[in-house]
């Protein structure tokens, strides 16, 4: 198929009111192809024209599909190297889940991010059935952080104007960019944030792919494919076995290769650790952290390790 697909924002046709506006562009942050788009012959559409409340918005929105653009662009290199969708229907992930067959109120980015549109108005909550095994998969609120529930069993999520409810899956780890900036070009050279979701039991895996973002050289193998395993208290950075390897030095010419990591956040911590530390070849230095004890998320402060690197963080309870 085509991977690189996504309706129009907005819709091609007729005019859509401020509320379906702001709900297309949030759920289309979460399309492949994320782009505004419309017939000559229909009404401008620009977010300001909206006024301030849908500008807001709708901001918000795109700059959500930024901080998720390593992520997003991870996935386009494995639809490249296997044929995998990055939009994918529910039973794509769960195909041992029946009721997902004919599930149309929810997509998936990826294998992490679960995607619950609006599409009525006046919501400001909505009814979504999680799927994968009882007891097994879990799924946390990208927003709060906070354990939404597990497969099998249906939940009631909060969806105000600002955002629709996006789920990320446990057992996997997300790569993310949180400066704001007004291009991709921009953010190159920008650090890592590494959200991890534990699955049941307490692993999660992820994946970063890196180019130069520009040319063909990756076709050269001028790519890094990086893999990010999180068991045990342990989150390790190295070179992805089970995907293409890069050419020797690939990593000195990929963009944002040599960017750092500076920030963990991991996800159902119920406990401060009595430390965290983080080990490159045989050197180790301690790291800081702060636990939020309502949310259960540790956040583990400037590793400043380059994601190219070989490294682990070890969080020691």
């Amino acid at each position: 198929g085509i991977t690189f697909s996504g309706a129009d924002v907005g819709g091609f046709f007729y005019n859509p009111d401020a509320e379906l506006l702001e709900r297309w562009y949030q759920a289309g942050a979460f399309y492949p192809f994320f782009r505004a788009h419309a017939h000559i012959e229909t009404k401008r559409r620009e977010p300001w024209l909206f006024g301030e409340a849908t500008l807001a918005r709708t901001r918000d929105a795109v700059r959500e599909r930024y901080r998720l653009l390593p992520y997003v662009y991870t996935l386009f290199a494995g639809a490249h190297a296997d044929g995998a969708p990055v939009m994918r229907p529910l039973f794509f992930e769960f195909p041992d889940d029946e009721p997902t067959f004919a599930a149309e109120d929810a997509f998936l980015l990826g294998s992490a991010l679960l995607v619950r549109p609006v599409a009525q108005p006046g919501v400001t909550s909505v009814e979504l059935r999680l799927p994968g095994a009882p007891a097994r998969t879990r799924w946390y609120d990208t927003h709060t952080s906070a354990l939404v529930g597990e497969g099998g069993t249906s939940v009631s999520l909060a969806a105000p104007p600002e955002r629709i409810p996006v789920l990320q899956r446990g057992g996997t780890v997300l790569p993310r960019r949180e400066r704001a900036r007004r291009a991709s070009a921009s953010m190159a050279h920008d650090p890592y944030t590494l959200v991890v979701a534990p699955d049941a039991d307490g692993r999660a895996l992820g994946e970063l792919y890196l180019d130069d973002g520009e040319t063909y050289a990756h076709e050269d193998g001028e790519f890094a494919w990086r893999r990010l395993a999180y068991a045990r208290g342990v989150l390790e950075c190295a070179a992805h076995e089970e995907r293409p390897r890069g050419a020797a030095g690939a990593c000195d010419t990929a963009r944002g290769a040599r960017s750092t990591v500076e920030r963990v956040v991991l996800l159902d911590v119920h406990a401060p650790p009595t430390r965290v530390r983080l080990v490159v070849g045989g050197a180790e230095r301690e790291l800081t952290f702060h636990h939020e004890a309502g949310a259960r998320v540790l956040v583990v402060r400037k590793p400043d390790v380059p994601v190219c690197d070989d490294w682990s963080i070890v969080v020691e309870a």
